[in-house]
């Protein structure tokens, strides 16, 4: 049942059943994340609100979904490499949340497993990488970072963006290098993005410990509903 018109109340009216449920879906209640809201408001109606305090922002429920009022980013994220990497493929591992002197995230950030990054909700996300790379000459003149995307958990991805950085040369050398992808995530089981290492023989993508400044990082921003 949806909320009905305004009414005036005067003493001694009689709360009746639509008039109550009228009160109740005007309510806006206040749960630490959507799943909590889920499990308390179990018939929840289109209209119902709550105040999501993990996100720090007012949600209403369209009818499939939880949606955000009052703009700005719900969800910013970090992971850093928190080790080394010397060799080609997948980066499957050493990846953490910094925490390093007033570094933090925003509501219900990204996860990752084995390399995987999986979304807390649909969206259009930005993701950017920053990456320190170090080779100490040989064939590593240009070395390459990529970015895999998958609409089916990667049971197949395409490669959907990459960041080189290096020289044209066979000197030692450090550089640095940064690209950034838009996603549209419209399902949250299935639509993931995973990292990978290439033309790597003489080659380090730098990583730095949880604690120390950021080396090659990956940062996650939800802009706005899909």
């Amino acid at each position: 049942m949806a909320a009905g018109a305004w009414f005036d109340w005067n003493t001694g009216d009689l709360v009746t059943e639509a008039r109550f449920q009228d009160i109740q879906d005007s309510i806006a209640f206040i749960y630490a994340s959507e799943s909590a809201a889920n499990t308390a408001l179990t018939n929840k109606v289109e209209g119902t609100q709550f105040y999501d305090t993990g996100a720090d922002v007012l949600k209403i429920w369209d009818g499939s979904a939880w949606v955000a009022i009052g703009g700005g980013l719900e969800v910013a994220d970090q992971y850093k490499l928190t080790a080394d990497v010397s060799s080609n493929g997948d980066i499957t591992a050493n990846l953490a949340r910094p925490a390093n002197t007033l570094q933090g995230n925003l509501g219900t950030g990204v996860s990752v497993s084995s390399g995987v990054f999986s979304f807390p909700q649909t969206g259009y996300w930005l993701v950017h990488v920053n990456a320190i790379f170090e080779n100490s000459g040989g064939s590593d003149s240009f070395m390459i970072l990529e970015f895999y995307g998958s609409n089916d958990n990667f049971s197949s991805s395409d490669k959907i963006a990459e960041l080189r950085a290096g020289n044209a040369s066979s000197t030692a050398a450090a550089s640095s290098g940064s690209n950034s992808v838009i996603l549209d995530i419209t399902d949250i089981s299935n639509d993931k993005i995973k990292f990978t290492t290439a033309n790597f023989s003489n080659a380090i993508l730098r990583g730095s410990a949880t604690t120390s400044e950021n080396y090659t990082s990956f940062t996650f921003l939800r802009l706005g509903d899909t």
